[in-house]
């Protein structure tokens, strides 16, 4: 689980668990900065995944929408809360100094193992796993 933390009068940081050589779990600790969430854009909202389409909607599809969904879709009345950053608008991003260069190896590593269990997850459920 990666967590982060950017409580007032705290210092940011990312906080993650992995392991070590000899499989003892450790928790990594990286100083970090807040930016802003690029999956919400600083807004803290996102239209609903179950409303969104991978390729995007054509003209052609928002034509065939009925007035009421269509005003729900582009009036905000299907968002929900970021994902990413929980509503805040916020993220904390690692400092990318020489000294967290392997910690921040570990944690992109750590990331593209729960987007790949995540996509494998989702790949079964679509074939009725």
């Amino acid at each position: 689980m990666i967590t982060t933390a950017f409580r007032t009068g705290a210092k940011p940081e990312v906080v993650f668990q992995t392991y070590d050589d000899e499989d003892n779990e450790v928790e990594v600790r990286i100083a970090g900065h807040v930016a802003i969430c690029d999956n919400c854009q600083g807004g803290g909202r996102v239209v609903d995944p179950r409303f969104e389409s991978p390729a995007g909607y054509s003209a052609e599809d928002v034509a065939e929408w009925d007035d009421g969904f269509r005003d729900s879709y582009f009036g905000g009345k299907l968002d929900v809360a970021c994902p990413e950053c929980e509503g805040c608008g916020r993220v904390v991003e690692p400092n990318d100094t020489p000294e967290n260069a392997t910690a921040i190896a570990q944690l992109r590593q750590l990331e593209r193992d729960l987007a790949y269990d995540a996509a494998e997850s989702a790949a079964e459920r679509r074939m009725g796993a």
